[in-house]
């Protein structure tokens, strides 16, 4: 267009695209920051390992981090995003239609007072945007906020003694040994209802009862490499006496060995259930902190994106205020077929930004639940 900038939105695809990245990564925040309020852990030991207190009270410091996504930002995010670009097609269109209406009066020869007006409804195109730009501006700055105490949670529950590594590492340890301890509780099992077959059997011969068995879960090599258990048992009987004694002996070790292998087997679920929530815990904290990286951009380029709209529009109205009474009809032709165009652009775009907006209900709607299933039912 000759004299007047146009004002035909540029880039549509490439910005179509930033917008369905920010959904994307907001559903994605959405998830994690739910996936650090979900997550928690309980300590079945007394006393309980010396990172739990501390561990726990950062993670509860990051669970009231997350709430303020869930309760604050996620709903001003899409409160204003892509709900800014819909209001602000519609005003756009509100806008043009009335300078339109002011051309076609005219037979696009606007007095200076029309000129004015036209200006006046550009100015007020603009003033909406505005309103937008400042709103982004502020989820920026609480976003900021957010982002900043994710990564001081992530700090605190990642590094250190009292981190989730550290209480990984040292579970794991636990259920080496507890996996081990199982191994020799199974083989005192096997030992003491041998010896218990045997004593009935013995008749006053002595008898041999042997039980080998390989640690459980042990590493091939190494410090935790396989460790063979051999238990025996000699039993020597008389008497129908003695063997009932034996008998009873035996009975007493078979059932405090299998009461230790139900502790320990109960130990070995909660510590593998605690891994499970760290591990969680720590998936969760480690992609938020990451994905927070990609919202402030996507805040970042929606904020330039409207930033641009404004200044287009602030210099069409430069244009028409500054040579508004020396255009030419063919002048305001081209001007009302840039806006026309626009319109289209704005349609198109706006029915995209609905879409979205439609996407971002649904996830909305969604209940997410990342916690184990035993948790739940508990």
């Amino acid at each position: 267009m000759g004299t007047i900038t146009t004002m035909r939105l540029s880039d549509n695809d490439a910005q179509k695209d930033k917008f369905a990245t920010h959904v994307d990564v907001l559903a994605k925040i959405r998830a994690y920051a739910i996936g650090v309020q979900q997550t928690s852990i309980a300590s079945y030991k007394n006393p309980p390992p010396t990172w739990f207190d501390t561990l726990s009270g950062n993670l509860n410091s990051a669970k009231g981090h997350a709430s303020v996504w869930n309760t604050t930002l996620e709903p001003g995010i899409t409160a204003t995003i892509p709900q800014s670009v819909i209001e602000l097609g519609n005003r756009f269109k509100v806008g043009t239609n009335a300078m339109l209406a002011i051309l076609a009066s005219c037979g696009n020869q606007p007095s200076p007072d029309q000129v004015k007006q036209i200006s006046g409804d550009l100015g007020w195109i603009v003033k909406h945007v505005e309103e937008q730009r400042a709103s982004i501006a502020s989820l920026q700055l609480q976003f900021q906020t957010f982002q900043n105490s994710a990564a001081a949670d992530f700090n605190s529950l990642t590094t250190g003694n009292d981190s989730i590594q550290q209480a990984i590492l040292d579970d794991n340890k636990r259920i080496i040994q507890l996996q081990g301890d199982i191994a020799v509780q199974n083989a005192e099992i096997a030992k003491d209802n041998a010896a218990i077959t045997a004593s009935g059997i013995a008749g006053g011969v002595g008898l041999f009862v042997g039980v080998g068995v390989m640690g459980l879960g042990a590493a091939a090599a190494g410090p935790l490499a396989p460790i063979a258990i051999g238990i025996g048992a000699f039993i020597m009987v008389g008497s129908i006496v003695e063997m009932a004694t034996v008998i009873a002996i035996y009975a007493k070790k078979l059932a405090d060995a299998q009461s230790k292998l139900a502790q320990d087997n109960a130990d070995l679920a909660n510590e593998q259930k605690e891994v499970a929530a760290l591990t969680i815990m720590n998936n969760s904290i480690t992609n938020l902190v990451g994905l927070n990286k990609d919202m402030a951009q996507s805040l970042t380029d929606v904020a330039n994106w409207f930033s641009a709209i404004s200044a287009k529009i602030v210099t069409v109205k430069r244009d028409i205020d500054e040579a508004g009474d020396d255009m030419k009809k063919s002048d305001w032709d081209s001007f009302v077929m840039d806006i026309q165009t626009s319109q289209l652009d704005w349609a198109d775009f706006v029915n995209f930004a609905t879409q979205m907006q439609k996407v971002v209900t649904t996830i909305q709607n969604q209940v997410i639940d990342v916690r184990q299933k035993e948790a739940v039912a508990a």
